[in-house]
């Protein structure tokens, strides 16, 4: 019942924002002249629009993890976020409340992100940044592994069909172990 209540929501705030601000009819009223400046469908519009102030602080959300939760609480929905990879996704999930989705079949899904954008909820790739960060040199047994047997191929085949890059490379390290002095 929940699902079916929010959609509907959403519908009305999308349709509210559809419809004009503010249609100013110029009916003069008789006796005084004044001019009309509001319509019903603005009045109702206003009233869908301060209708997400006051879901904000209430639990009403349905989230991922299970329960309700109130969108001033710091909930999130995901989007389409190609640049995370699946562990951080996973990490973010497990430190932050995810608003859960409309089930595929609810009447009224496409109205969802509207309302969810309305109540000022902030979607995964806007509350992330990925930054790269670099903590040193580490040892990455499985790459020396890999490279190892290769190593004599890579000089065999340097020797055989780059005979000049080969001698080079030999005379710098020739160099480099000639400087070295045992203590």
């Amino acid at each position: 019942a929940i699902w079916a209540t929010l959609l509907f929501i959403g519908k009305q705030l999308s349709d509210a924002k559809v419809a004009p601000r503010s249609t100013i009819a110029a009916t003069e009223s008789g006796k005084d002249g004044r001019i009309s400046t509001g319509s019903t469908a603005d009045t109702e519009a206003a009233g869908w629009v301060s209708l997400t102030t006051m879901l904000r602080t209430r639990r009403c959300l349905p989230l991922e993890g299970g329960g309700l939760g109130a969108a001033i609480d710091g909930i999130i929905y995901s989007d389409d976020c190609p640049k995370l990879p699946p562990r951080a996704l996973q990490a973010a999930q497990a430190a932050a409340p995810f608003v859960a989705m409309p089930p595929g079949q609810a009447r009224g899904a496409e109205h969802w992100l509207p309302l969810l954008q309305a109540l000022g909820l902030r979607s995964l790739s806007e509350a992330c940044s990925v930054t790269s960060r670099h903590d040193g040199s580490k040892q990455a047994m499985t790459l020396a592994r890999t490279l190892a047997p290769l190593l004599p191929l890579a000089q065999r085949y340097l020797f055989h069909k780059h005979r000049s890059l080969h001698d080079e490379i030999c005379r710098s390290v020739a160099e480099q172990v000639r400087k070295l002095r045992v203590r």
